[in-house]
């Protein structure tokens, strides 16, 4: 079992992360629709009988389909990192509480004055059903209570 907690999240790590991927999206998604712009350029001028005019695979293409997508790709992993961001931070705080109550309780049980002065535990009555203290089996809801009566 570890005995530190982990790193806390930092938020100024958000920006950053949130950046390099909108430029790693946005770069990606301008090459593959440049790809087919390309070829859907030069499919066009073969047919057509024309020498291709690269300046349209770029500007009226390419360039606006990667900017759409760099715009939702910015808007989502800025959600995503943000929601990210409160998990972690949630998780972290959790982390610490447990660490502190498990510190306490080994605290707590490694003491001699809990070992000498701890009488042992007594053992629950056997009933006529067999182990435990209720004789009858409880219900756990309204419903139950009333099909039982």
């Amino acid at each position: 079992m570890a005995t530190h907690a982990s790193r806390t999240p930092r938020w100024y790590a958000i920006p950053f992360r949130v950046l390099l991927a909108t430029f790693i999206g946005t770069l990606l998604c301008f090459a593959v629709t440049l790809l087919f712009a390309i070829l859907g350029t030069v499919i066009t001028a073969k047919l057509r009988s024309v020498h291709p005019d690269m300046r349209i695979a770029y500007r009226y293409i390419a360039l606006p389909v990667a900017a759409v997508a760099g715009a939702i790709i910015f808007v989502l992993s800025l959600i995503m990192e943000i929601r990210h961001y409160r998990q972690s931070k949630a998780l972290a705080a959790i982390e610490r509480i447990s660490y502190s109550s498990e510190a306490k309780q080994r605290q707590f049980f490694s003491s001699p004055a809990r070992k000498s002065n701890s009488p042992p535990l007594p053992k629950p009555p056997i009933t006529a059903i067999g182990r435990g203290p209720h004789p009858l089996p409880t219900a756990h809801c309204w419903s139950q209570t009333r099909a039982l009566q």
